[in-house]
Order: structure tokens, then sequence, then C-alpha cells
């Protein structure tokens, strides 16, 4: 334990999971009954002291099947101990798997045994994640009284702690809850009650940003004071973004809950007041949330509410990545990288091609790529509504190859952008006919328009180079 001077410094923030993934499995049902263990083949996690308790239960004559999912160094050590003691029949090492399979198989198990030891090296546990996910499944555990272990499962509650190293007392608890449904019922459900109470990701995030925000500096008063009149008191701020003619405040309500504050603020020569921007961007999120409702993937932050005392939209946060940082850094990767860039491209042009259908004449007014965000099961949300009018098919499509194109404005990367636009094409397109001519003149049009705003060097010799070849293309 440390000095009373430095305990007092220390706060314990658990890891945790979504127990909602494990929520709905089913009664395992399988016959002989599985027992399930997931740990790298390493030695800190003790797979050869739950070898050795198989061997004791099949001595005592009870039928069971072993999985060990994972992969390691010690694998081909533990397939000589299997052959050896005999356990061929009994005990499988199944490799990696991925999260699905993995939960598949707990749904299969009737018990979650993890024999953890401190290794030789000094290697141990902490708090285990895999113990985590068996309780949150209503599943009971077999465990090692060691580390951390000991704070996540309570011995006789929710599961059975051993001393390390024991496999008798491995092979034992076994062999009690194999032979007692009843009890593996109760200990399965109080694990999960545990999970519930103290494990659950949201609430460890949530403690986490509050002893944060307890130490943080003092946030701007502006910006406190903004978010107090949009009915956001006590949100922390966790970044803010000044523009010209607005504010983007990024929050975390309770819950937790990362919420967008987008406060219009007036500007020189501007075409409307900020109450009537920010209220005309909350009327289009809100369409276009609802018209985005049913498809899978695509869709816009969902708008909270409009905040008119001080001209601002509350919503949801984007998940995600913004695609400019996915270009700026694949442009130049290869690989697995660089597919992933070409593939969220593609994604981009799908939500565009769903967009003009589901408002018709609709145009973004500023669909560029740090608009566009993409999640790593390629979902896309698109913000900055401000700007939405009616307009042509082609000038969002145009607008958004004019500025993919300035992030491949570098030596020897025409080939690539070539590759990007194309694939951003394809999402768009979906097959249809591509319109050069239409697309020529509202990509001539958005260069200029651009042009007009960019003193760097390297952008203008980029646009003056997309207004040659649309010149020439049309």
């Amino acid at each position: 334990r440390f000095p009373g001077e430095v305990a007092d410094k220390v706060r314990v923030i658990h890891v945790g999971i979504d127990p909602e993934v494990y929520r709905r499995l089913p009664a395992p049902a399988s016959d002989p009954p599985k027992i399930l263990c997931v740990a790298s083949l390493r030695p800190y996690k003790g797979v050869p002291v739950l070898l050795e308790a198989c061997r004791r239960l099949l001595d005592e004559g009870m039928t069971f099947h072993c999985e060990i999912v994972g992969e390691g160094p010690l694998r081909p050590e533990l397939e000589r101990r299997i052959a050896g003691l005999g356990l061929a029949g009994a005990v499988s090492l199944l490799g990696a798997l991925p999260q699905h399979e993995v939960t598949r198989r707990l749904g299969e198990s009737a018990v979650f045994v993890l024999p953890s030891i401190v290794a030789p090296d000094g290697q141990m546990e902490g708090i285990p994640v895999a113990l985590m996910e068996a309780m949150a499944a209503g599943r009971p555990v077999v465990t090692s009284a060691l580390s951390g272990i000991p704070e996540l499962v309570e011995d006789g509650m929710s599961g059975v702690l051993v001393q390390p190293g024991d496999a008798p007392g491995i092979a034992a608890a076994l062999k009690r809850l194999l032979e007692d449904p009843a009890l593996r019922l109760r200990m399965g459900e109080r694990g999960r009650e545990k999970v519930d109470a103290e494990f659950r990701l949201d609430g460890t995030v949530a403690g986490l940003t509050a002893l944060i925000d307890q130490h943080a500096e003092p946030a701007d008063p502006e910006v406190v004071d903004l978010l107090r009149r949009a009915g956001l008191d006590g949100a922390g701020v966790r970044r803010v973004h000044r523009r010209m003619d607005s504010m983007v405040v990024e929050a975390l309500a309770a819950g937790p809950q990362e919420l967008i504050l987008k406060i219009q603020r007036s500007r020189p020569g501007e075409s409307r007041p900020p109450l009537e921007r920010a209220r005309h961007e909350f009327e289009v999120l809100s369409c276009l949330y609802q018209r985005f409702a049913g498809e899978s993937g695509f869709g816009v932050p969902r708008p909270l509410r409009l905040a008119e005392e001080v001209s601002a939209v509350v919503m949801e946060r984007c998940q995600g990545t913004a695609l400019d940082e996915i270009v700026r850094r694949g442009r130049m990767a290869r690989g697995a990288e660089w597919e992933g860039l070409l593939a969220a491209l593609r994604r981009a042009g799908g939500w565009l091609r769903l967009f003009q259908r589901h408002t018709q004449a609709g145009h973004h007014g500023d669909f560029w790529p740090g608009n566009v965000y993409v999640d790593r099961k390629g979902g896309v949300q698109v913000i900055d509504f401000e700007g939405y009018r009616e307009g042509l098919p082609w000038e969002d499509p145009a607008y958004f190859l004019v500025h993919l194109e300035l992030f491949f404005a570098w030596p020897g990367l025409r080939r690539r952008f070539a590759k990007a636009s194309a694939a951003f094409l394809d999402g768009y397109l979906e097959g249809d006919r591509l319109d050069r001519a239409a697309l020529s003149h509202c990509l001539a049009s958005k260069a200029r328009q651009a042009l007009a705003r960019t003193d760097e060097r390297r952008q203008r010799r980029a646009l003056v180079s997309i207004l040659r070849r649309a010149g020439a293309e049309r």
C-alpha cells in the first residue's frame, strides 16, 4: 500500500464495458456442458494450471468440453501438454477469434474460467476485461484471488476465487458449478448486477471525465455562460472552435452525452441575422434526421433543441472521424489505410446521393471533407447545414472534388487524386452515367469561388489547374 500522503492523491477509475452487448445471450444448452477460457497464451494467464484441472475433472468422471480462445507464444507447449495429459477430446485451443465469435461462445458456455498467476518475470493481471464480459453475460466465473480481480469477483457470490496456481482448487470449483445449475444461475445474476453497478463503460467514463474536470483549467467564462443560457449548465467543455461567423463548443453533459453547441454570430455583410441562421439550420437538421431515419449507416447528428437566447443549435456529436483527417493520413499511405480512405470516399458519395434523393433540389452549401464524418463501420454523418438551399445537382459533388483535390496538390499525387475522386464519384453515381459537361461547369464555378478566398500559392496553382481542365472539357 502507498503511504497515506500518496494514497490520498490516487483515484481508481476502473476500465469498463458495454454490458448491453451481452444481456440477451441465451441460457447455455450444450451437452456436454462447456467451460470457456478467453486468454492470451502467455505465462501470466495460467493456462497450464487449467489443463491440470481438466485432467482432474476427467479422472473424477466429469463430462465437459473446455474451449480456450486466444493465441500466443505458449501454444506449442500447450498442445504438447494437451496430448500428454490425454485431453485431446476434452480441451480445444481455438486461437484468436473476433469479438462476435467470443460473444457467441460465451452464450454457449456454462462456466467461465481464468486461472491467472504471477509469471516468473513478475507480469500479472489487473482486472481482466474477459471476466467483466463473462459476468455481463450472466456466467459464473472461476478465477484467481490475485491483483485487482477480487474488486470485480466476489467469492461465493458472483464466482469462485482460488489461489493462483491451485489446479485442485480450480477443478473443485468447476465441478461444483457444473453439478449445480441453480448455483450457476444465482452467481451469474449476481455477476451481471456487479458489472452493471460498477463496471459499465458509460459510468466509468463519466467518473474519469468528472475527475479531469475537477483539475482542468477553468473554462472561458463566456463559454460557460453560453452553455448555461443554452440549457447546458454544468456540462464540461471539451473544445471550442471560434470562427468568423460562429462558435462551436464540444461539451460533455451528464449521462455521459457528447454534445455540440453551434452558436451563430454576427458577421460583416451577413445576409441573415444569427438567430435566423440558427433557426434555419435547426429546421433543416430536424427534417433530414427524420428522412435519414431508415437509411442504415447514413444520417446527420440528432438535433436536440434550438437555443434561441444564444442563437444556437444543440445537437449530438457526430460519431467517427472527420473525412479531411482521414484524407490527410491516407493520401500517401498504402495497403489497408489507402483502401480505407477510398472506402470512406465512396461512402461520402453515397451519402450525398441519398441526400439529394431525400431533398430533390437540395444543396448542402458546404459539402467538403471537413464536414463529413466516417466511423469504423463505414457510417457517415454530415454537419453544417446553415447554407442549405435549392441548387443544381452537380454543385455539391463539384464543391467536394475541388476541396478534395487541394489535399492532393503535391508532386506525385496526381494519380492518387484520380483514384480518390473516382471512388467518391463511384459512390455518388451508383452506376448512373456521369454528366461530364454539368460537372465541368460546376467545377469551374466552385474553383473560382475557392480561388477568391485563398492566398496560399500551392492551392492557387491547383485551383487554376482545375479551371483550365474544366474549360477544356467544356
